[in-house]
């Protein structure tokens, strides 16, 4: 019996470990077909575990768990929480935000929406939701913290014993050490693909074969945590390390530093093959981190580094505390200088503390987070519903859609509310507590070593979840929930085999214990079914994804990539993201066919672009509205009723109305709902869904011109200039577009202030660039006088506000005036040499050619690599040698 349960042991350990060290080499584990298998494996080994808790000898002791899995399981069932469809009162308790959503975003708001209710493939809407936003979402997130959950409990009842830690350390080691080697040679030969064949569709800055060099950074610094407690086991047996424990330390008070020189030139005297191979190994892991190129993993390994040695003096372990991290940061050094990297690994370590990265995008966005977190306390959002979440809190120019928050901590307060976070500080504590236990009490070197391993990853993964979000990716929580559970299990151990008077003991009996992993393998059954469904999914939005841009698709492959995403609905119907692809893939169908009818019926030639904006599904709604006003109830039904609405256009309308079912936090749904609204019911309805659009979009310049242009196609006048303005206070991408449409409407009073936005430099280069010409007297005048209105309040520094003034003077034509304030602007920048050319030009002008030259001369002088300074200093020199000649001449 004792051999069988041994045998079962290892098989189980064979399992786990398996999976979790191949994660990384699998693209970090991120796609779901990965992370089905992963879950496959732990399932094997949790049924083996509990064939081998059934049949283990009470002489073994009793099963530990260790306290700190308790905020997993709770975690979890938070999780289910959010999912569990409650009544309107109830959801208002645990989220009234969730129900804000519901009554805001859906048809249940008492707004008119017969256009959406008719589109086909909508139910009808219940009155019970759930708390998260996005169930499909928080569903697959709840897998990965099953998941999580899993790897811990196996972790901390396989790896407990001392006899199993530095096969653990070891393994993790050497697999770190691999993929270092592997992220240095693909760095050195890099052809923009992983493993030089993998192509990236969704961006990303690889490292290694993980898509993001951070979570790369981060799985690195678990892997350097083995290799550093596994380099100070080595070198503690040089210096004999029971008289290193506390309790030699206390007892010999000699030692100088002539003793510990000695000892250290023993040790490097006595260095073999094994001490040398961990030592280069966390060396190589060093350089590997460097290399990443991530700030966050850099001061994730320099705080480990700092924290472990601190931990260690406080713990009375002195003469161990630096041997292990100096050892392998010099190495590490020494690597990167050996394989040419050094000058970009500190090119960019030294923007560590520069502006930029003072003023890098984090910042900002998590103060976006933040004001999300607000409005849900207590529950959270719902698991893996951040990226749906904070968009609508975001007030400035979205560049970028964040699917992470970029720090666990935030993300999890949002997603979890303040419960959630609770419980990750409270699991953090615990096990910090256990790591604690383990270090102090340890009266061998294999503990102790394993200790320091933990101190490390510990540390590491805290400081890199303020700045990554590498947790949240498989392969990363997968291998700390490993070292954690070992850890713990271990501490767990320790404490029930010596306990202390009064303390608790973290024993199980054995039918606890299986039932906990009987419950947690019939979680990984449910997270294999849920994950399967998301493999389709993944594998056709790839597709999509590498045929190219849509508009550059042509029929047949719009059909297949429809039917391809057909299918995988079939299989996840509430996949927001999946059906609004189906959207727009049908949207684009139609632009093409009507694209090819209009081609066929014109002249226009097939590459006209003019075809492609008369084909625009942006016109449905504007010919619907033209039907409208003018009460053509018929053609209004002729449309409705066209062979390329009803196939294409339809079935569209009826995906946006299942995107917005799952999630109704999506902008882009409701903007394509405002649009095709009119296909089913009344055109007005359009006004809800671009009120919507604008909610959940206010930093996005894109939707903003959309609803703007949608409420111009619907004589809503006034709704469209706010939209507008709104959408160049973030860009001016449409300013041409806007002014196109505006045409001479912007003479009229008023009409600059709410079109245009509260920007005097736009306003002013608009008056010398697109209405300086003759004819346009009366709308240059017009932005002039808004300019100069705004400038006192404009919060401009002084020199910008006298050099607009100046701007403006001068397309007055009150030129002295304008000298004058460019001179001014210039006495307190007079760097600027763009201002300086202004002020030379002018100068020319008026004939004023000494001044100008000077101006002229200083501009090129500051600029010389500038053609248009040397060529306005020429002109000057052409004009002053021609009046000199024609002076002479008279």
């Amino acid at each position: 019996m004792d051999l069988a349960a041994a045998v079962l042991a290892w098989l189980a350990r064979g399992a786990l470990l398996i999976p979790v060290l191949a994660a990384p080499w699998f693209l970090g584990a991120v796609q779901a077909w990965a992370q089905v298998a992963i879950l496959a494996a732990v399932f094997v080994a949790l049924t083996l575990t509990i064939v081998y808790l059934l049949i283990r000898p009470r002489l073994w002791g009793p099963v530990s768990i260790p306290l700190a899995i308790l905020p997993l399981l709770l975690a979890s069932g938070l999780g289910c929480l959010q999912l569990l469809p409650l009544g309107r009162t109830a959801r208002a308790q645990v989220s009234p935000k969730a129900v804000e959503i519901i009554e805001q975003f859906l048809p249940s708001a008492g707004v008119s929406e017969r256009a959406s209710l008719a589109a086909p493939g909508l139910e009808k809407i219940s009155g019970r939701h759930p708390v998260t936003v996005y169930p499909a979402a928080t569903r697959q997130s709840l897998t990965h913290l099953i998941l999580a959950t899993s790897v811990f409990f196996l972790a901390a009842v396989l790896f407990s014993r001392s006899a199993t830690h530095l096969w653990l350390l070891g393994l993790v080691a050497a697999n770190g050490a691999i993929i270092g080697f592997f992220g240095l040679a693909q760095n050195l030969t890099w052809n923009g693909q992983i493993y030089w064949s993998i192509i990236l569709t969704q961006g990303g800055g690889p490292f290694g074969p993980f898509i993001n060099r951070n979570n790369g950074g981060g799985y690195l610094v678990l892997c350097l945590a083995a290799s550093i407690g596994l380099a100070l086991w080595c070198l503690g047996h040089y210096f004999q390390a029971w008289d290193l424990t506390s309790r030699s330390y206390r007892r010999t008070h000699q030692r100088t530093t002539s003793r510990v020189k000695i000892r250290i030139v023993s040790a490097l005297a006595e260095l073999n093959a094994r001490t040398l191979a961990w030592l280069t190994i966390a060396g190589l892991l060093v350089a590997a981190i460097c290399c990443t190129l991530s700030r966050g993993a850099v001061l994730a390994m320099l705080a480990a580094v700092l924290v472990t040695v601190t931990v260690m003096f406080v713990s009375q372990r002195r003469g161990l505390a630096v041997l292990g991290p100096v050892a392998a940061m010099s190495v590490g050094l020494f690597l990167i200088g050996w394989v040419g990297l050094s000058d970009e690994v500190g090119a960019r370590l030294a923007t560590l503390f520069d502006d930029e990265t003072r003023q890098d995008a984090r910042w900002p966005h998590w103060e976006d987070g933040l004001r999300a977190a607000a409005d849900y306390p207590r529950a959270g959002s719902g698991l893996g519903t951040y990226r749906f979440v904070y968009a609508q809190y975001q007030q400035r120019l979205a560049e970028s859609w964040y699917h992470y928050a970029e720090n666990v901590y935030l993300q999890v307060l949002v997603e979890a509310g303040i419960t959630g976070l609770a419980l990750l500080l409270a699991g953090l504590v615990l096990i910090a507590a256990s790591v604690w236990r383990l270090l102090v009490r340890a009266d061998d070197l294999t503990t102790l070593a394993f200790a320091v391993a933990g101190v490390f990853a510990l540390a590491g993964q805290m400081v890199a979840s303020l700045f990554d979000f590498g947790l949240f990716i498989p392969a990363n929580f997968l291998l700390f929930a490993l070292l954690c559970g070992a850890m713990t299990g271990s501490a767990a151990r320790l404490r029930a085999t010596r306990p202390q008077s009064g303390s608790w003991k973290p024993s199980l009996n054995r039918g606890l214990a299986v039932l906990m992993a009987s419950g947690l393998a019939a979680g990984c059954v449910w997270g294999i079914f849920e994950l399967r469904t998301v493999v389709p999914v993944e594998t056709a939005l790839r597709e999509v994804r590498l045929a190219g841009k849509l508009a550059d698709l042509s029929g047949p492959q719009l059909a297949h990539h429809i039917e391809a995403l057909t299918a995988a609905s079939r299989q996840r119907p509430d996949d927001t993201e999946l059906h609004r692809r189906l959207a727009e893939l049908y949207m684009q169908r139609y632009q093409v066919e009507r694209a090819n009818d209009l081609g066929a019926k014109t002249s226009f030639p097939p590459d006209d672009p003019r075809l492609k904006q008369l084909a625009s599904p942006l016109l449905i709604h504007q010919q619907a509205w033209l039907f409208v006003r003018s009460k053509m109830t018929g053609q209004i039904d002729a449309l409705r009723q066209s062979p390329a609405v009803e196939k294409n256009l339809i079935p569209a309308l009826g995906h946006l109305v299942a995107s917005r079912e799952a999630c109704p936090l999506l902008p882009e749904v409701h903007c394509g709902l405002a649009q095709l609204c009119g296909l089913t019911g009344p055109a007005s309805d359009d006004e809800v869904h671009i009120r919507r659009t604008r909610r959940l979009a206010p930093g996005n310049p894109d939707m903003l011109y959309i609803c703007g242009l949608l409420d111009f196609q619907a004589a809503r006048r006034e709704s469209a200039y706010a939209g507008w303005k709104a959408s160049l206070a973030l860009s001016p991408r449409y300013l041409t577009s806007v002014l196109q449409i505006a045409g001479a409407g912007l003479s009229s009073p008023g009409v600059v202030e709410r079109i245009l936005p509260d920007d005097p430099e736009l306003l002013v280069r608009l008056a010398g660039q697109q209405f300086a010409a003759v004819g346009s007297e009366a709308i240059q005048e017009q932005l002039l006088a808004r300019a100069d209105a705004l400038l006192p309040a404009s919060g401009l520094p002084e020199a910008e506000r006298l050099f607009l003034r100046g701007s403006i003077q001068s397309l007055r034509k009150a030129y002295t005036e304008a000298i004058d304030s460019y001179t001014q602007a210039l006495a307190l920048r007079s760097y600027e040499v763009d201002w300086r050319y202004e002020l030379a030009r002018l100068f020319q002008q008026q004939g004023l050619l000494e001044q100008a030259h000077e101006q002229a001369r200083r501009c090129a002088r500051l600029e010389p690599r500038q053609s248009k300074y040397k060529k306005l200093l020429e002109e000057i020199h052409n004009t002053r040698l021609t009046q000199v000649s024609a002076t002479s001449g008279s």
